[in-house]
């Protein structure tokens, strides 16, 4: 074994890897190459326990991450792997309680067993392609909790909430019976063994009306109609009815997101209407945003005009 800088790394006359971390730094820049030598793998457990990592920037050559290879880097809060990447070992991430984001390659050939367990901070994960490996789709499916995937070649992102389940202990025939809850489950089912499937993702809503919160539905439909990648037009109008009929939780959410121009597409989706805009303004000013408040009457005024006093004679 040789030494390069914080690393320790083994090496043939073709590729270089990384066996060990000896730094102590919050930010870490791996090699792409030692000697002229591409870095292709990082070894098992090469990173374990270092609690200071914040940040790694993974070289575009890293073929191989081996297991348990970050795991314990309890401070570690993003990890972006290129499309290079075939084989991610088990517990890669095992433990790293801060960690938001990952990106992976939507065709890697390998995720190991625990690759993100213990991950209670996860929520976003980016694939470059929706046609994905079977060990893409196992991973996603497990994710229970509420989850964002990014899908960088559509321009296009989902939300999945999130689902619980419990056992149910059935006496008389000595059997357990496994029960879900929320819609998170019926969401999953969008992501089939090759492929994201848009078109069950958002036949999901119908279900999810019954199961989770106004906000948290809300949310979805927000997101779809921003990013509309596959969206059908009868799909598209369900999250524009459920938007208009429930506007004071869409203010409520684009509100807290800062996310002010979606405003405008509710303007021109005709989400807002003289019988909910009221409620929309009277949201804004109980929220405190008074950006907001002088858009949606900018709006009301343009659209709907002022109404004249009438008087009786």
């Amino acid at each position: 074994m040789s030494a390069f800088g914080n690393f320790e790394y083994s090496a043939d006359n073709k590729s270089a890897v990384i066996e060990k971390y000896t730094g102590s730094e919050s930010f870490v820049v791996m090699p792409e190459s030692i000697e002229g030598i591409p870095v292709t793998r990082i070894g098992d457990e090469a990173f374990r326990n270092h609690g200071e990592i914040k940040e790694v920037i993974f070289p575009k050559s890293i073929v191989y991450a081996g297991s348990y290879a970050f795991c314990e880097c309890r401070a570690l809060k993003e990890a972006v792997f290129s499309d290079s990447l075939n084989f991610a070992g088990a517990h890669l991430f095992y433990n790293c309680r801060a960690l938001e984001k990952i990106r992976i390659p939507s065709k890697i050939e390998y995720i190991g067993d625990g690759f993100a367990k213990n991950c209670d901070s996860l929520k976003e994960i980016t694939i470059n392609d929706d046609k994905i490996s079977s060990s893409v789709s196992g991973f996603l499916s497990e994710l229970s909790g509420e989850i964002v995937i990014n899908i960088e070649k559509n321009n296009c992102s989902l939300i999945f909430p999130s689902y619980g389940y419990e056992y149910i202990d059935k006496c008389y025939s000595k059997t357990f019976v496994t029960v879900t809850h929320g819609a998170g489950v019926m969401y999953r089912k969008a992501i089939d063994k090759n492929r994201i499937n848009y078109a069950v993702y958002d036949a999901a809503f119908k279900y999810a009306a019954s199961e989770e919160f106004p906000q948290t539905l809300c949310l979805i439909a927000v997101n779809r109609l921003e990013k509309p990648y596959g969206l059908t037009e009868e799909a598209k109008g369900e999250y524009i009815s459920y938007l208009s009929a429930n506007i004071a939780e869409t203010i409520d959410v684009i509100s807290q997101s800062g996310n002010i121009d979606f405003l405008e597409k509710m303007e021109i989706l005709d989400i807002l209407n003289s019988d909910n805009i009221k409620y929309a303004i009277d949201e804004s000013v109980k929220n405190g945003r008074a950006d907001f408040t002088a858009k949606l009457m900018d709006i009301k005024m343009r659209k709907f005009g002022v109404k004249k006093k009438t008087f009786d004679l």
